[in-house]
């Protein structure tokens, strides 16, 4: 049942974007400041659309919760770690990883060993390490998910990583990057 919660919730995550219009949603990637925080509205708004369908109750905090960060500096509510759902955390990792391969908006495409690059830089910050690390393990035993040009082993080479590690050293250079506390 959890599988298929995650499934509907990915199917329907952006349907809170259902009423902006194409000139926001064309320029993602180069929003103004007022118009990212109408586009940080959708979560919400599409949590709304499906809470009067009971069948999707357990779909709607996915939807809810998929832009909050594993750091607590998400949106709409600013959960951390395990206080966002776990659905929420699985589709944050799939949605980023199919935006960066297909592009949106100004985003422009990445190659698939770019965008493992980007998950790996967003462990603890962005991203559940467990759940990147989930995500990496599927990637490893399913290389045919992801249309990658060339050879496969240039990025299943970055895949075999240790992403409690990486989750080390991101929270360190979080840490370093907002200086030391008074007195240290």
């Amino acid at each position: 049942q959890e599988v298929s919660t995650i499934y509907h919730a990915g199917l329907l995550h952006d349907i809170g974007k259902i009423g902006m219009g194409d000139d926001i949603l064309e320029k993602l990637g180069g929003l103004t400041r007022k118009e990212m925080n109408r586009v940080k509205q959708h979560p919400e708004i599409g949590a709304r659309i499906i809470r009067p369908l009971s069948f999707l109750s357990r779909v709607e905090p996915l939807i809810l919760c998929h832009h909050e960060r594993f750091d607590g500096t998400g949106y709409p509510r600013q959960l951390k770690g395990t206080d966002i759902p776990l659905g929420a955390r699985i589709l944050a990792v799939c949605d980023a990883f199919e935006t960066m391969l297909s592009g949106r908006g100004k985003m422009r495409k990445l190659p698939a060993e770019k965008a493992i690059g980007e998950l790996k830089k967003g462990v603890t910050l962005r991203f559940d390490p467990q759940v990147v690390k989930a995500f990496f393990n599927m990637l490893q035993a399913n290389p045919e998910v992801i249309d990658a040009r060339g050879s496969m082993d240039r990025y299943l080479d970055d895949l075999k990583i240790d992403v409690d590690e990486i989750a080390l050293k991101n929270l360190i250079h979080k840490k370093m990057s907002h200086g030391f506390p008074a007195g240290i």
